[in-house]
């Protein structure tokens, strides 16, 4: 946005239309402009502005990319890790329960022999 601020202008009208003389009309006439001007982005500023936004966004892109698949690649890491936790787990399980079918088999043969030994002796 332009501001067009017409010093000479304001300066005459000051003289014209106030009790100001001229070195008072000129200094008044040089603060309004400072005022008025000062902090108004010109177009070539709001363009700088635009491109360095979109260098930063640019990079936090690429950066946010970077994070991501860094990420996708600990979460297959992981899965991966449970995959074999899982396998070792069911193997283990297998374990135990062959033990456990042999101990069974073990307490139930004892158990018969027990019992048809008492049979033997006490007939």
């Amino acid at each position: 946005m332009t501001v067009v601020f017409d010093k000479l202008r304001f300066s005459k009208r000051l003289e014209a239309d106030s009790a100001f003389d001229r070195r008072q009309a000129e200094a008044l006439t040089e603060a309004m402009h400072d005022a008025v001007t000062e902090g108004v982005a010109t177009q070539q500023s709001l363009d700088s502005a635009v491109v360095a936004l979109r260098g930063e966004i640019a990079e936090s892109a690429a950066s946010l990319r970077l994070e991501i698949a860094a990420l996708r690649l600990e979460m297959a890491e992981i899965r991966t890790e449970l995959r074999t936790g899982h396998a070792d787990l069911r193997a283990e399980m297998r374990r135990v329960e062959a033990v456990m079918m042999r101990w069974t088999v073990t307490v139930v043969g004892l158990a018969l022999a027990i019992v048809g030994a008492f049979r033997f002796f006490l007939h």
